[in-house]
């Protein structure tokens, strides 16, 4: 049961730190073994591909700048 929104597209900016290894997650729900009614709104999200020196996704679900993980009722 949680609302995470910014001030839009464009304006709000997460974006991973220069030192974040290339299975970081930026956005994710605190539990993936379950959690409901997650809506995020009105911000851009940015995996920062360039730091390092150029890094590379690891696949699955690491390497991702937004994961639900068994989420009832999420909205983006």
């Amino acid at each position: 049961n949680s609302a995470l929104i910014g001030q839009g597209k464009g304006i709000t900016t997460f974006k991973l730190h220069e030192d974040a290894p290339a299975s970081t997650i930026l956005l994710t729900n605190a539990d993936h073994s379950g959690n409901k009614n997650i809506y995020v709104d009105g911000f851009s999200l940015d995996w920062n591909r360039d730091r390092q020196g150029g890094m590379r996704a690891t696949g699955g679900i690491a390497s991702s700048a937004l994961t639900f993980a068994k989420v009832h009722f999420g909205w983006v």
